[in-house]
């Protein structure tokens, strides 16, 4: 997929911890550092089951093309240790690593944690910028898609009394099965309608959504407004967001009988919302409405998404720890745990602002994206 999954984030860490002085430091953004992680040069890889691709990262100054003396830094990288085998982990000279299982939340991750400490850089070394922190070879051992992560970031230079302003980014690796093995043997899969060919003049060749359009379509999960357009930034409607999980489940038969008096009897979402309804997938506001011409927000997505795992058996144990988005504070209760597992999954990812951005609508272009997200991981 074309859409890249940057997570950036503007990390500024006190480095008291790492380095020998105890003394407090202050944030210097006159040099600015970013933490690149890629996978086979990319930062997004679709691979076959039982293939190995090579993870790096790399810091690098981006004000400008100059060295830098490094005096200390840390870094911590996280990869789904469900879907990926950790073969080889190679350092630079001067950096410690160690790998670290993960259990509660994030149990089935393994993170990977760097260090290079003023005890192990004296004086200083001047790196070239960008210099490889670690190469990783992984090894796609399941059937899934799954971030790996760059879950921090500290920089500090000269005599290890300044810190600096330092992004980091994600990375999306997406294992597709070549045979059936390490899938399960009762897993659905949604086969593409290969005379569909959409060419709708509003997705521009190469756009961030171009494949989530190109996969939606095809299996008629949703498709275009007309025979020519998308329409990918209009707001997704909550009946078109049951209608696509309706379709998703194989059409079932809803109950019958008014649900909620702005659904009609014999609208082209009444069985979708009715099915979502029973099965508790997609609630309405309690007031007997649904919200069908309503903009579902991120978070309802999220949610939506979460329930249907939940009610198809899927994993849906997996959690992300959302404190490193600024925004956290605005996601609501009733949408914590969905949001959480919605990141850890890889099928909801920060905005180009770095934010979680609950409460925005979510476009048609953004659910598309979402929904291939959701199957590849949990049915291809």
């Amino acid at each position: 997929m074309k859409h890249s999954r940057l997570a950036g984030r503007m990390l500024a860490f006190v480095l008291a911890a790492l380095l020998l002085a105890p003394a407090a430091l202050a944030v210097d953004e006159s040099q600015r550092y970013a933490f690149d992680l890629t996978v086979d040069g990319a930062q997004e890889k679709t691979v076959n089951l039982g293939d190995t691709v090579t993870v790096q990262l790399a810091l690098s100054r981006t004000d400008s093309a100059g060295d830098f003396t490094m005096y200390a830094l840390s870094a911590t990288l996280r990869f789904h240790s469900r879907l990926f085998t950790l073969e080889s982990v190679q350092v630079r000279d001067g950096v410690s690593c160690t790998v670290t299982p993960q259990s509660g939340g994030w149990e089935g991750w393994t993170d990977v944690t760097l260090n290079a400490l003023a005890s192990n850089i004296i004086g200083g070394d001047v790196w070239s910028a960008p210099a490889v922190l670690v190469t990783l070879k992984l090894k796609a051992s399941a059937v899934g898609a799954a971030e790996v992560m760059t879950r921090s970031g500290v920089v500090s230079t000269a005599s290890g009394m300044d810190s600096f302003f330092a992004v980091t980014n994600d990375i999306q690796i997406t294992v597709k099965d070549t045979g059936g093995e390490g899938t399960e043997p009762d897993t659905p899969t949604i086969p593409p309608d290969e005379e569909q060919t959409p060419a709708f003049s509003d997705v521009p060749a190469g756009a961030w959504y171009e494949d989530a359009v190109h996969f939606v379509d095809s299996r008629d999960l949703f498709n275009g407004t007309s025979d020519t357009t998308f329409e990918p930034d209009t707001d997704m409607s909550r009946a078109m967001a049951a209608t696509v999980l309706w379709r998703l489940d194989g059409q079932p038969a809803a109950p019958a009988g008014d649900v909620f008096a702005d659904v009609a009897p014999d609208a082209w979402y009444t069985a979708a919302v009715r099915w979502a309804a029973a099965s508790q997938v997609a609630e309405g506001y309690g007031n007997g409405l649904f919200g069908t011409e309503d903009s579902v927000r991120r978070e309802e997505m999220a949610v939506f998404l979460y329930r249907y795992a939940a009610l198809k058996g899927y994993d849906i144990s997996a959690r992300a720890d959302l404190s490193v988005y600024p925004d956290v504070g605005s996601v609501s209760s009733w949408a914590n745990d969905a949001m959480s597992w919605a990141v850890a999954q890889g099928i909801l990812t920060g905005t180009d602002a770095g934010t979680l951005a609950p409460t925005r609508t979510a476009s048609r272009a953004q659910v598309a994206v979402m929904f291939m997200r959701f199957v590849q991981a949990f049915y291809e």
